[in-house]
């Protein structure tokens, strides 16, 4: 049996009959609840780059990687030495090098630096180019198998993969070329889910015709790992912990133009809404509506949602909105 226990208090008022106050603050808890959901393994990956990413991630890990970087250090600096010594040899110049004042005394036209100074100089673009090349070949080795894996994995070009690991039931559909992963009803028992939170609006009457607008939300909690409140599975409310709206709002009256301009902000948050589960990404969108009230009572508005075409997702495997 499921049962719902919320406590909420509140207070709206007006103050200086110019600014409009609300704000709420509750706590809400949830016992015996349960979701309808994909109960089988199955996982989906929307908008993935794995070519590129894979490869950029190995050739990171090779240009860092210190064991690797010692060795390659080692067998260059070897090589150069080898070269730079022979060099010297050849010259009649000793290994410690020569100063400016017996160089010029030589006739030569600028002191001489030490094989070892030498051999360091010579040897450090080589050793970066080195591990660069390394880091290259690699990274383009792993694009072509990354690639490999899109094209198995049956991704599109949007980066989207369909169900990858999935177990049928033997009831399932066979030889239609769908995945049919199996569904029910993830019952919590008795845990109780529980989280509080806050509602708080702002309206500013700066005339009879025009105001101002604000108002925010805030959850303290927004998703359940297992052993949160003794919950058997993770479990999340598909929403913000934090968002907020603000704008402006200018009435005509009986007559005239109008408008309307707003913003507004909800964080990143995961989702666990079945096939739509995932990471929802931050969104920070822009309204705006403009009007005209003519005296007849006809009105003609034109509004515009998203007006910055901002990319985004309600949910993961929602198609994107612009």
């Amino acid at each position: 049996m499921q049962t719902l226990d919320q406590l909420e208090f509140g207070y709206t008022g007006v103050i200086n009959k110019k600014l409009k106050v609300s704000v709420d603050v509750y706590t809400y808890a949830n016992t015996g609840f349960t979701i309808y959901t994909d109960v089988g393994p199955s996982y989906a990956t929307v908008g993935a780059d794995v070519p590129t990413d894979l490869a950029a991630a190995v050739a990171a890990d090779i240009a860092s990687d210190p064991t690797l970087i010692a060795l390659v250090t080692q067998g260059v600096t070897a090589q150069v030495q080898a070269g730079v010594t022979a060099q010297y040899a050849a010259l009649g110049l000793p290994a410690t090098g020569l100063d400016a004042a017996t160089a010029a005394l030589l006739g030569l036209p600028s002191a001489v630096p030490s094989i070892a100074a030498a051999t360091a100089a010579t040897a450090a673009p080589l050793i970066g180019q080195s591990i660069g090349g390394l880091a290259a070949a690699a990274a383009g080795a792993f694009t072509a198998g990354g690639q490999g894996f899109n094209d198995a994995a049956g991704a599109n070009a949007a980066g989207d993969f369909p169900f990858i690991g999935a177990v049928e039931s033997s009831a399932a559909p066979s030889g239609d070329g769908f995945v049919h992963p199996a569904w029910g009803y993830r019952n919590y028992g008795d845990a109780t889910r529980s989280h509080w939170g806050s509602d708080v609006s702002l309206q500013y009457f700066a005339t009879d015709k025009f105001s101002l607008f604000a108002n925010t939300s805030w959850l303290s909690q927004n998703e359940w790992e297992v052993g949160d409140d003794d919950l058997p599975f993770t479990s999340s409310l598909n929403a913000p912990k934090f968002k907020y709206r603000m704008g402006l709002n200018y009435a005509a009256g009986l007559q005239g133009f109008r408008y309307s301009l707003s913003f507004q902000h909800d964080d990143e948050f995961n989702s666990d809404m079945a096939l739509y589960a995932g990471t929802v990404q931050e969104k920070n969108l822009v309204d705006m509506n403009i009007g005209f009230v003519f005296g007849t009572g006809l009105s003609l508005d034109i509004s515009g949602t998203n007006v910055f075409d901002q990319k985004y997702r309600s949910f993961p495997g929602y198609a994107y909105n612009w």
